[in-house]
């Protein structure tokens, strides 16, 4: 004689076995919606604590804009602000305009517009091309600019850390 196993006598665990497993896998911690995606932005990019100016530096700008804004860089940067160093980001860029580079031929040829502005402005993030550069949300009148999110620069910031760099800009942007 041959004994026979009832399946049907496996429905009930399994079923409740599978409604666990999906319901495990929804939701979660509120930590898993901030995690990053291995390869994004959020991933690459150190997050800034403090609105300071060492560490936006130390993990936005040096990282990313000293490759193509400085002495030796050929990428119509050249007569430009050099952003190699932290000294020199900083002598530089802020607090400056388009008007204190002459010889950057490609700001003045593409930028006619925004020469007024400050690159960072001392005091105020909505008034920067920096921050125009950056966030889609941030325009100039009559400044017309290239996001630099957008390739080929393809700028990494995050959302976590442009919210520092204004803070950091609209509280006076000092070193």
């Amino acid at each position: 004689m041959t004994m026979r196993f009832p399946v049907e006598a496996l429905w009930p665990p399994l079923f409740s076995g599978f409604i666990f497993l999906v319901l495990a896998g929804c939701g979660g911690s509120s930590d898993d919606a901030t995690t990053p995606v291995a390869g994004s932005c959020d991933s690459s990019q150190k997050a800034v604590a403090t609105a300071s100016f060492t560490e936006l530096y130390t993990n936005v700008f040096g990282p990313q804009c000293g490759a193509c804004h400085g002495a030796g860089t050929n990428t119509g940067t050249v007569g430009g602000p050099s952003m190699k160093t932290a000294d020199s980001f900083y002598a530089e860029v802020v607090g400056k305009k388009g008007t204190d580079y002459p010889d950057w031929d490609t700001y003045q040829k593409n930028r006619e517009g925004c020469l007024t502005y400050d690159l960072i402005n001392k005091g105020s993030a909505a008034k920067s091309v920096v921050t125009s550069i950056l966030d889609s949300s941030v325009s100039l009148t009559g400044c017309t600019v290239k996001y630099h999110l957008d390739a080929p620069q393809s700028v990494c910031i995050t959302a976590g850390n442009l919210s520092k760099l204004k803070e950091w800009m609209n509280a006076g942007a000092s070193r």
